[in-house]
């Protein structure tokens, strides 16, 4: 009869223990996906506001402000070095008689008004505006490149503020089981269950990390305090650092992640304002060998006067006004010290800046050869993170919390446990902030923070 109904109960609670089990994997699969729902949404809102700050930091930037205007003045200066120089207007008396200073006592005295002007040699003066604007060109591109340097900042200390945020709650957690053990072993201790080393063991590691705690928050602060270089120190005190990720999203630059390896990547950074700015200078210096070769040419002068006479002819007749015209010009026979010289010196300076160009792109190569192993590798490790050990980590988590409950493992093992699945977490962590860090770095080579027009007349930063 027991046996019957031990059965009957069997049957009576089978359809309820089956549906517990069924439905624990569907719950634990929605949670999952919840999470991960809610994680991306607030990637998404860190990356956005990130797009916010960095328009905020490049628009309110002194140092660009001050750049744009030193262009405009290069400008300004060019068109001024770019026109004739002022005539020259000459005003006096000639042949004045020294016995009486009379202008009418002689005949060849006279009042003379005249006026001069030189001209430049060859296509000087429009080689000299253009030289202007290809200087004030490079100027423009040092602009560009200041925006970019704010944005990258500004990313990677957004990234790291994020970090620390996350690190310290991973410490308050850490913090929270070592008290945790610490009450229990106390308790134990009070029994007579453990020893005092055991007690003071692990008030060492409470102190330890509440001194992490103290230095990660201080590394926030410090953090805060360089991106109030651009936001001001109100920012210090807005609720915005608590906003930041460690994660941002990439969107323009995905596919470059994707399939760009390290080799040979100039196609990819040759539009970068650094590469243009070297190009720049490689012009201006061609044009400095124009204007020099100008100097072969002769320079021209005009002048014209008029002279005015009250004296009078030995006929007693009134002595006729006088008109005088020349044109002056110089002639550089003796070229081979002096113009030879100068073309040769700029011809110099040009290889010089053709050399430079070549370096630089070696070096930009070589740093995103670099950056683009490093990603390589980050992903690597995310990825072993992600597949084995965090899941590892979960189910070691998980067997241990089930040996605590059938009391065959200790508190001890418990809050070991933990303490381990908290600091593969926090390197976790590290790795994928190390990662956009990293990417960040290659945006700026590759056109990442590249301006979007989102208004009628503002340029924005955005990935």
């Amino acid at each position: 009869m027991l046996w019957i109904y031990t059965m009957r109960k069997f049957r009576r609670w089978t359809p309820i223990v089956l549906g517990v089990l069924f439905a624990m994997p569907v719950a634990y699969s929605m949670a999952a996906e919840s999470t991960a729902a809610s994680k991306q949404q607030a990637i998404y809102q860190s990356t956005e506001q990130l797009n916010r700050l960095i328009n905020q930091a490049v628009s309110s930037d002194f140092k660009r402000a001050s750049i744009e205007h030193q262009s405009q003045s290069m400008r300004e200066q060019g068109i001024a070095d770019a026109t004739l120089p002022d005539p020259k207007i000459k005003f006096g008396a000639s042949n004045v008689p020294i016995d009486s200073w009379a202008l009418d006592d002689e005949s060849m005295t006279s009042v003379v008004v005249g006026i001069g002007q030189q001209f430049s040699r060859g296509d000087t003066l429009n080689l000299m505006k253009q030289k202007a604007n290809q200087q004030a060109d490079a100027s423009e591109l040092s602009a560009q490149l200041r925006s970019l340097d704010i944005a990258r900042n500004v990313c990677r200390l957004w990234l790291q503020l994020g970090y620390l945020n996350i690190a310290l709650d991973n410490l308050n957690q850490r913090l929270s089981f070592q008290q945790q053990l610490v009450k229990n072993n106390e308790t134990n201790y009070s029994l007579g269950k453990k020893a005092a080393q055991d007690v003071l063991s692990v008030e060492l590691q409470v102190t330890q990390t509440q001194e992490s705690i103290d230095a990660n928050k201080q590394l926030r602060a410090q953090v805060v305090s360089q991106l109030s270089e651009w936001f001001g120190a109100e920012w210090m005190s807005s609720n915005d650092p608590s906003l930041a990720s460690n994660v941002v999203q990439w969107p323009r630059l995905q596919p470059v992640f994707e399939h760009v390896k390290p080799g040979d990547n100039h196609a990819l950074f040759m539009q970068h304002p650094l590469i243009k700015q070297a190009e720049k200078a490689i012009a201006v210096q061609e044009t400095d060998v124009s204007l020099q070769q100008q100097r072969y040419k002769p320079q021209f002068g005009v002048e014209v006067s008029y002279g005015h006479r009250d004296g009078k002819l030995m006929d007693g007749s009134n002595a006729p006004d006088v008109a005088s015209a020349f044109v002056t010009f110089d002639v550089p026979i003796f070229t081979d010290n002096k113009q030879d010289r100068a073309v040769n010196a700029a011809k110099y300076k040009l290889g010089s800046a053709k050399l430079e160009r070549d370096l630089l792109l070696q070096q930009i190569n070589a740093q995103v050869n670099q950056q683009l192993t490093t990603l390589q590798g980050l992903d690597q490790r995310i990825t072993r993170y992600r597949d084995q050990f965090i899941p590892q980590s979960h189910s070691h988590l998980a067997a241990v919390t089930r040996a605590y409950d059938s009391s065959t493992a200790s508190f001890k093992d418990l809050v070991s446990a933990n303490l381990d699945h908290l600091s593969l977490e926090l390197n976790y962590q590290k790795l994928l902030t190390e990662q956009n860090q990293t990417k960040a770095n290659l945006a700026y080579w590759f056109d990442g923070f590249s301006p979007a027009a989102l208004g009628d007349h503002i340029n924005h930063y955005q990935f």
